[in-house]
């Protein structure tokens, strides 16, 4: 007898409901969930659902486990990247060790190409370049710029500051040695998601700080801003939309071994100021705890004179770059791609 494979199987339960004419997704979403004047994007709600009813909570188990719960679960969606020119691995200088990237090359790049620096979410403790691999796919195809995908170092085992030392690294390896590969470094950008938007934040900061280029522009998706923050977003969705806050305060209680929430490279919203900083598109959700500090940030940005575009997916929830099976999410994603290639243009 052949044994099924269980990732297939999460892949086809998870993505089945998504190929059903939209009609029926949202009889199968059930009655619409609304909260804060806010109504849930149907799709958004049958993966809440779905990811409700999966979930354990990351304590109860070891790090390992829930690391690689996290890896299958987002290389279950099914998606069909886009072909590349041509792929790189390779492991660069860091602070305390190799770091691993992957460059991504895409059709129709000019010889000289910009670049997007690009780190992964995960709260600091989960994620690695893989289960960012299709969003940077559709970055690099949609943009026509080289995409580097950072693996900086996690906690526990590797607290506050490791990730960001070596986040900074890799901006400045491409920085120096970006020409080998193709690279323009007058244009290059910074991107990420979640605590991979908190990085890209905290890059330009410790760019401008140290005096080096500047980040030609910076994507920060759903960012960690404050990891200290009391917020009404944190409150009212609490629970039920795939990040919850006992989830954020577990990665807290891994990433800052110190409790430095005040520190601006663990909370760039709590930095002096952001005078000087390039260009941002902060992309929030609805239904996300870590909305509100995401756009107190983009208010910040603003006031203190930086060219700041700022939308908020209304319907969709935490985590929606990566949901390939949304139409909302897939145009969320667009919107970031087209500004991008306009800002590295």
């Amino acid at each position: 007898m052949r044994l099924v494979d269980p990732r297939t199987v999460r892949r086809h339960v998870l993505n089945a409901p998504f190929r059903l004419p939209m009609p029926l997704q949202r009889i199968a979403a059930g009655k619409p969930i609304v909260r804060d004047g806010l109504t849930l994007d149907p799709q958004m709600q049958i993966v809440s659902a779905f990811l409700a009813r999966a979930a354990k909570p990351p304590g109860s188990r070891p790090i390992g486990q829930v690391r690689g719960e996290y890896n299958a679960m987002a290389m279950s969606i099914d998606r069909e990247d886009p072909p590349m020119a041509r792929r790189v691995e390779l492991t660069i200088p860091g602070p305390a060790g190799r770091i691993p990237v992957t460059i991504l090359v895409p059709f129709g790049a000019a010889k000289s190409a910009p670049a997007v620096v690009f780190y992964h979410g995960g709260g600091f403790v989960l994620g690695s370049r893989a289960t960012v691999s299709g969003l940077c796919h559709r970055i690099a195809d949609g943009t026509k710029a080289i995409v580097v995908n950072v693996e900086y170092r996690l906690a526990p085992e590797h607290p506050f500051p490791a990730g960001i030392d070596d986040a900074f690294a890799a901006y400045q390896w491409v920085l120096t040695h970006g020409h080998e590969h193709g690279i323009d470094m007058t244009r290059v950008a910074v991107a990420g998601d979640s605590a991979g938007g908190n990085l890209s934040a905290v890059v330009a900061l410790l760019a401008r700080e140290a005096k080096v280029r500047l980040p030609r522009a910076q994507w920060l998706i759903y960012p960690v801003t404050d990891c200290g923050a009391k917020t009404d977003s944190r409150s009212i969705f609490a629970s039920g939309f795939l990040l919850d806050t006992a989830t954020i305060e577990w990665f807290n209680s891994q990433y800052l071994s110190k409790n430095e929430v005040d520190d601006f490279r663990a909370s760039p919203l709590r930095a002096e100021s952001l005078v000087g900083l390039p260009p941002a598109f902060v992309s929030t959700a609805g239904f996300d705890p870590l909305r509100d500090e995401g756009e107190a940030y983009a208010d910040r940005l603003v006031r203190d004179g930086v060219r700041t575009l700022h939308k908020r997916y209304d319907g969709l929830i935490h985590g929606f770059a990566n949901m390939r099976f949304g139409t909302a999410a897939c145009a969320a994603v667009d919107d970031g791609i087209r500004w991008l290639r306009s800002e590295l243009a």
